[in-house]
């Protein structure tokens, strides 16, 4: 008897933990409708495709080569070679609607909008004279219209910080009164504070997000130059050209165009070139630098060799090597030679047997049916020619048509 007394007794329990249970997962269900309930006050985030063809977003105009309004970008350079100089050359010849190759093609007039944190405001202003001073006199006017410069600029106690939210939206004011078209700055490191330029995290909180801040509230395009880092740090190699700069690589990444400057090592010059940019690259350019006129003019386009490129080429005419060998006739750093010639052999354009290198053969033509190892005769042979004859017809028929897309860009 006291057996099945214990029997029901434990199953009123089940049951009452049951629905204590089910109580429970009912309260937590309609707790969790409740926050996912839409209201009303929610606004909607992001648009269908069609929503966004009837927009009416103005057209994206680059101001600079792969910059446009909204957006920023990178130019690195060595110190002392010519930045500052360059900056203003590019300002002074958008002002005026003078093409800058390869920087500047168009002849369009744009405002232009310069934060120097590095000269002071006497050296900055007779610098710019002295640029102008053999220009017409219309020249010089448009020049003094539309040029804004915020140059030795300190709020009580406190050098210009534009990561600090005081100093950004003061300087923020200033810009939208005078409605820059594009904004230099000069430069990062004399421009924000930083405490580790190395640090991914930082760079992209206080200067990649108030870059890209400043360029979206002012509805300006924006340049802001940066140290590239010394050789001998880098052992004398070239690093990828999007990431020249020193420190973070934040810089580059969150940057839409990357420039750099570099010294030419066989003459007076610099060497202006692409690191990065949404489109087609334009050629390294060596600009001559003329002192008494402080402006640089474009002298030719030159490729410069990487050191990958420089070993691939001891290679020509089926020239071989032992790795000393390659030691005494390459100008190429022991590290950067070992691990230039370790890509090579895993790329397939270099292989090694026996301690000798050597060049593999190329094929430069595109398959052809001799190369399938496909008779003439064959089935396969046969499709193929039909396929061809489809393709030829097509395209004949075609050739008259009218591409319907008017333009492609890149995003």
């Amino acid at each position: 008897m006291d057996n099945i007394i214990a029997a029901e007794l434990e199953k009123l329990q089940m049951r009452d933990d049951f629905q204590s249970r089910v109580k429970t997962n009912s309260q937590l269900l309609a707790e969790s409708k409740s926050v996912l309930k839409p209201k009303s006050t929610l606004q909607k985030i992001g648009y269908t495709f069609g929503e966004l063809q009837q927009l009416d977003i103005p057209k994206r105009v680059e101001i600079i080569r792969g910059l446009a309004r909204g957006e920023n970008g990178l130019l690195n350079a060595v110190t002392n070679v010519g930045k500052s100089t360059l900056i203003r050359n590019v300002a002074i010849s958008l002002i005026l609607g003078k093409p800058f190759p390869p920087l500047i093609t168009s002849e369009t007039r744009f405002r232009v909008a310069i934060i120097d944190s590095e000269d002071t405001i006497s050296f900055l202003r007779s610098d710019i004279a002295k640029m102008i001073r053999n220009l017409p006199s219309e020249e010089k006017e448009l020049i003094r219209q539309n040029l804004l410069l915020i140059c030795d600029v300190s709020f009580g106690d406190e050098d210009l910080k534009l990561n600090k939210p005081d100093h950004f939206n003061r300087i923020l004011s200033s810009l939208n009164l005078f409605k820059p078209d594009i904004i230099f700055i000069d430069t990062i490191s004399a421009s924000f504070a930083l405490r580790n330029e190395n640090d991914n995290s930082e760079v992209k909180e206080f200067v990649m997000k108030p870059l890209k801040r400043l360029a979206r509230y002012t509805n300006a395009a924006l340049l802001a130059s940066y140290h590239i880092g010394k050789a001998k740090l880098e052992e004398g190699t070239v690093r990828e050209s999007a990431h020249r700069g020193r420190g973070a690589s934040a810089f580059s990444d969150l940057s839409r165009v990357v420039f750099n400057l570099d010294k030419d090592k066989e003459n007076n010059s610099v060497i202006l070139s692409c690191g990065k940019i949404k489109g087609e690259k334009f050629a390294d350019t060596i600009l001559n630098y003329d002192k008494e006129t402080r402006s640089f003019s474009i002298q030719v386009e030159r490729k410069i060799q990487t050191n990958y490129e420089i070993l691939l080429e001891a290679f020509a005419d089926g020239k071989t090597f032992k790795r000393s060998e390659l030691d005494q006739i390459l100008d190429i750093p022991k590290s950067t030679l070992t691990r230039s010639l370790r890509d090579a052999v895993e790329n397939g354009d270099l292989s090694k047997s026996k301690g000798i290198y050597s060049r593999n053969a190329q094929m430069h033509t595109p398959y052809s049916v001799e190369h399938l190892s496909i008779s003439d005769n064959s089935p396969v042979h046969n499709n193929l020619q039909a396929v061809t004859k489809t393709i030829k017809i097509a395209c004949e028929h075609n050739s008259n048509q009218e591409i319907q897309e008017n333009e492609v860009e890149y995003f």
